[in-house]
């Protein structure tokens, strides 16, 4: 009769363990959807964020700046072919549009 006692109070304990385990693992597995979802929405901020035209809209409108009216490509004298962007304004023959080559 002890020995059942024994085995009733083994797979009492057994099973309440069973039951917090698996509350704690569904507890886990919402903690998981909710951090899936938080981590879906930053990567829609991100790319949001990132687009081409937000960067111009807030360039021009926020920043003050403006588009150049044409980019001219200079070869440096180095002999490598790293090419430099300089602006219309930006004389070919300006010792700074050489250096930066260097």
């Amino acid at each position: 009769m002890g020995c059942c006692w024994w085995l009733c109070c083994a797979i009492s304990v057994s099973q309440a363990l069973q039951v917090q385990t698996q509350d704690r693992l569904d507890g886990l597995q919402t903690q998981i959807v909710v951090q899936q979802q938080l981590a879906e929405a930053q990567r829609l901020e991100l790319a949001e964020l990132q687009s081409p035209g937000r960067i111009v809209g807030t360039a021009t409108g926020r920043l003050g700046m403006v588009p150049p009216s044409e980019i001219v490509y200079l070869r440096s004298d180095s002999g490598d072919d790293n090419l430099i962007a300089a602006g219309p304004d930006e004389s070919v023959d300006t010792p700074a549009a050489v250096e930066v080559g260097e």
